[in-house]
């Protein structure tokens, strides 16, 4: 129940933010890790000739004239070398940004800064444990790293649709502390592309503010 009023609560917040002068994008999103700054033929060759697997997932941004903030939340599953199922997961946990045109430009460059975390998740395994080498019967959260990160990204916005791309950068990465994770293995620069709708709230204001005779 409290869980469902939560949920109510944020809601409520984010139609009634959006129905004033804030712009709200949902969107899809794919992501690639790398070691090191990639160009725009290492970026084509890893997304469109699937040099690894990616991240996908979604993203949401609120955006009041220039300043926005948001998060996006990726996953991949796959399976191990002995068929073992895991998921891996790149999170921007919470970021602010800056749009320096606006967040309803046609032309959006933007900058981010915020906090992210990354980790591995070992789902159940059916196999026999011995002979695999496996020791975890249940789903366990075996790798976690959190880091600060800052982004330069580009984005289109069309009239309720938005598509873009942006590259974050990590400087450090932290295990928790008082933790017995291990370290996930996350490349400096993650590049990620998306795509989705951009509701207008300043629109829905001025059409609102007509007057009838």
């Amino acid at each position: 129940m409290k869980t469902r009023n939560v949920f109510i609560i944020m809601m409520l917040v984010i139609a009634a933010m959006v129905s004033a002068d804030t712009s709200m994008r949902l969107t899809l999103a794919t992501a690639n890790t790398f070691e090191q700054e990639p160009d725009f033929d290492t970026v084509w060759d890893v997304f469109y000739n699937k040099g690894k697997n990616p991240f996908w997932g979604i993203g949401w941004e609120l955006i009041d004239d220039h300043i926005g903030f948001g998060g996006t939340y990726l996953a991949d599953f796959f399976r191990d070398d002995v068929e073992q199922w895991n998921i891996d997961f790149y999170t921007e946990v919470f970021y602010v940004s800056f749009h320096f045109l606006g967040g309803t430009f046609i032309a959006d460059p933007f900058v981010q800064v915020g906090l992210g975390s990354a980790g591995r998740v070992l789902l159940p395994c059916d196999k026999d444990y011995e002979t695999y080498g496996i020791y975890h019967k249940d789903e366990a959260l075996t790798h976690l790293v959190v880091f600060p990160y800052v982004t330069t990204g580009f984005a289109l916005y069309f009239d309720g649709f938005v598509i873009g791309s942006k590259l974050n950068y990590n400087p450090t990465l932290s295990v928790p502390p008082a933790t017995n994770f291990l370290e996930y293995p996350l490349g400096n620069f993650q590049a990620i592309l998306y795509a989705g709708i951009a509701v207008d709230g300043s629109k829905h204001k001025k059409h609102n503010d007509v007057k009838w005779e």
